[in-house]
């Protein structure tokens, strides 16, 4: 199966190919590189005519959609033509979320059993919680995500990923009856709908069997692998009424079960849910007492450079494992350590612990970029500077070594404290910048040593014609840019091609200790 976020091409005025996807090559059955093809010689004419008239209508109207019919697959494809009259190019995307089988007559198959892709399959949720209302009869959602499925893939090939993943959908199928759906939603994350339940332990047996039938090894080239996965599972009605808050319960879900140790499963419950009652699950008293107990500690999110195809170092996060709430990233902890008065005691800790650390960190082959990103208030506190001081002149922390993260407007409020970090040694990282902020006189004058795209920036390139990428590039051709929030190899594919560098996210790791990331970046060079 094609990944759904693959399909895409750029044509240039002239009705020329100027790059396919590997996925868009696969679908048409691209013999030959399409660069500097003409349209015509690469499809039917049926589909070349018509791919011509939407290029007319993209031109004059800047995006057209239509829907491309493939009877010999008994496939239906949503295709849409974005014009870009700054650089004359045709943007064609093809989502393979929005494949749909036909039947003969054109009204879409049953679904039941099948890999779906996610919008057949939240259109079939959608009808399935329609018909539960009137029947007043519950259902479940089960999302499944492989726990470092990404070290595999970059460990063994993309083709022993692949074959992996085909293995997972085939023991998924298994698990469902003709009543259920199976989808995978990216990459290796898939959701189940179980239908007709009745308790919530009857989803959780289901949970529990997903992951202990996935937990089996799996043979590849006669070798074999063991992969474990992490299971949410929501209910309907109790844990979402509609489609968007049960996929979003389900979710939620599956994050704690990763933080309570991964290869389980977690029934969704309400602190969960971000809402200001999980806010007020921590207390400054709370964070002065997990300090106080030596509780806090780093998770480390790896850096990958797509240059080098290998991991280049890691941000560290900061944050604790809280006994009920799971891990709590010191963002999240924020506005406890406010409450508490507990800022400064925060920042002490993360200065001496970085202290204890570095030497671990500076050790591990490769690892030539180390990120700390620092909140507002962290910034502002009155010791800040001295404190960071006297831990670079006289305790011997190798500022170096690390690069500061401050979102651009932040740092432009506060860009004397900036200077100051420059000059004790730390090099800078604006996170959240675009073109447009780039511009502005405050954020040039700061030089900072990377711009970071954020995650919504980066969930944005799902919307085909964004570039955001490429026009900060072109704004700043001699700073380099990283990227946060990376979930998909769409994201990467656009993200490399509009001149990004460095990548985080999802896509390739959950967030790794100090030995686990030791372990990866030790491998890599080996």
């Amino acid at each position: 199966m094609v990944p759904m976020d693959q399909l895409y091409a750029w044509i240039g005025a002239d009705h020329h190919y100027q790059s396919a996807s590997p996925g868009y090559a696969e679908h048409w059955q691209f013999d030959v590189s399409a660069q500097g093809q003409p349209l015509a010689m690469m499809h039917s004419p049926n589909h070349a005519d018509k791919l011509t008239r939407m290029f007319e209508q993209a031109r004059a109207e800047g995006m057209v959609q239509a829907t491309l019919r493939a009877p010999q697959r008994g496939e239906s494809w949503r295709v849409r033509v974005y014009w870009h009259p700054e650089q004359a190019l045709y943007l064609v995307a093809m989502h393979s979320d929005e494949r749909l089988p036909h039947a003969e007559d054109g009204t879409v198959q049953s679904t039941a059993g099948t890999l779906l892709e996610p919008d057949a399959f939240r259109q079939q949720l959608s009808l399935q919680l329609e018909r539960n209302r009137v029947q007043q009869s519950g259902l479940a959602l089960i999302c499944i995500d492989l726990d470092r499925f990404q070290w595999i893939n970059d460990t063994l090939g993309s083709e022993a990923g692949t074959v992996l993943l085909q293995e997972v959908a085939e023991r998924l199928r298994s698990v469902v009856r003709g009543q259920d759906l199976v989808a995978r939603f990216s990459g290796d994350t898939f959701m189940l709908m179980v239908n007709g339940l009745v308790t919530a332990s009857d989803a959780e047996t289901v949970a529990h069997r997903v992951v202990e039938r996935l937990s089996h090894g799996i043979y590849i080239d006669r070798r074999e692998l063991f992969v474990s996965a992490s299971a949410g599972v929501a209910i309907f009605p109790q844990h979402g009424r509609d489609e968007s808050s049960l996929l979003r319960s389900a979710d939620l879900a599956m994050y704690a079960a990763k933080r309570a140790g991964r290869n389980t499963y977690c029934l969704y419950h309400n602190t969960l849910s971000g809402t200001p009652h999980h806010e007020a699950m921590i207390h400054g008293v709370d964070l002065k007492r997990a300090m106080a107990a030596k509780q806090l500690t780093f998770n480390y999110c790896p850096i990958f450079d797509n240059s080098r195809h290998r991991l280049c170092g890691a941000q560290l996060i900061p944050g604790w494992q809280h006994p009920q709430l799971g891990w709590q990233s010191a963002h999240e902890l924020m506005p406890a350590a406010l409450q508490g008065e507990a800022l400064p005691a925060l920042n002490e800790w993360i200065w001496k612990s970085l202290l204890a650390v570095q030497l671990s960190l500076n050790n591990l082959p490769g690892c030539d970029l180390l990120l700390l990103h620092l909140e507002e208030p962290q910034l502002a506190a009155s010791d800040f500077i001295s404190d960071l001081e006297y831990a670079v002149k006289t305790e011997q922390l190798a500022a170096s070594r690390l690069v500061l993260e401050l979102d651009a407007e932040v740092a432009m409020a506060h860009d004397g404290l900036v200077f100051d970090l420059q000059e004790l040694g730390f090099r800078i990282c604006l996170r959240g910048v675009n073109a447009v902020l780039m511009n502005a006189k405050g954020v040039q004058e700061l030089q900072p040593d990377w711009l970071k795209l954020d995650d919504q920036h980066v969930q944005g390139l799902n919307e085909p014609g964004n570039t955001s990428a490429a026009q900060l590039a072109l704004a700043t051709p001699t700073i380099p840019l990283m990227a946060e929030g990376v979930t998909s190899a769409g994201q990467l594919s656009q993200l490399i091609n509009q001149g990004c560098a460095l990548m985080q996210g999802r896509y390739f790791s959950e967030l790794l200790t100090l030995e686990q990331l030791d372990q990866w970046m030790t491998l890599e060079a080996g």
